[in-house]
């Protein structure tokens, strides 16, 4: 099962992480972004309707990104990531540990031994599968697509983070917000969507997306900087990334 979870033509036109029938049947989708693993762990002493899932995406050489998502009116809404220096087949108890911090502050169950069942589960399933080599394989090459570069952050600003926050990059380049929900799960503003007329703010933007409600686009700190500015490439999306940094 396929989640399109971006209508905007800078998405990556590749079928990398394509899974089999078999884990479709259970429960795993992907689009063309990463594949995504079903969270079934319910917290029972947190009502929560969302659908849950564990995002795991190619970054570079060994480099695997994980991040936990909610899927809802068919958009996934990150919630927080972990970049791990390991693949699929050699992650160990450390994963589980970072995904245990990253679900005590969602409010996912952390109950005994969860994470640690989680990792063993979804490691065994993919190395196994007959798919998703590129979580897999030393020498997989990522396709030619600057969707799928990630942007450097040289600065000391960001040093504790694996991403620039959208929401400080918005503030950057769209002034401030016409409403902030720093008190909501997960925190975010809203803005006039400058890609389309807006009379009410239908933008939404997170610590790691951008989110039109009414365009339907949904845009990582890359793809926002390529759109907003007419870039043709993540190397010039770094570039003008730089350059507001250095006049903020």
């Amino acid at each position: 099962m396929i989640i399109n979870n971006n209508e905007c033509d800078i998405m990556a036109n590749t079928d990398i992480y394509k899974v089999t029938k078999d884990l479709e049947s259970k429960g795993y989708v992907y689009d063309d972004t990463g594949v995504y693993v079903p969270y079934t762990h319910k917290n029972e002493e947190y009502y929560d309707s969302r659908e849950v899932y564990l995002k795991i995406e190619r970054k570079s050489s060994n480099k695997l990104r994980y991040t936990f998502v909610k899927l809802e009116d068919g958009l996934f809404y990150p919630m927080g990531d972990y970049i791990s220096e390991a693949l699929i087949c050699a992650e160990d108890k450390k994963l589980a540990t970072k995904l245990s911090q990253m679900g005590r502050r969602f409010k996912l169950n952390a109950g005994n031994g969860v994470y640690k069942k989680f990792v063993d589960s979804f490691k065994d399933t993919i190395t196994s599968a007959d798919c998703l080599e590129v979580l897999k394989v030393d020498t997989f090459t990522l396709p030619d697509n600057d969707n799928l570069t990630n942007l450097t952050i040289p600065y000391e600003k960001y040093a504790n983070h694996n991403f620039v926050s959208l929401i400080d990059l918005a503030e950057l380049i769209l002034g401030k917000p016409e409403y902030e929900y720093h008190d909501k799960f997960p925190a975010y503003v809203s803005y006039k969507c400058p890609f389309h007329d807006d009379n009410n703010p239908s933008a939404l933007i997170y610590d790691l997306a951008f989110q039109c409600q009414s365009e339907k686009i949904q845009l990582d700190q890359t793809g926002f900087l390529m759109k907003y500015f007419d870039l043709n490439s993540s190397k010039e999306a770094e570039e003008k990334f730089q350059e507001l940094m250095k006049n903020s």
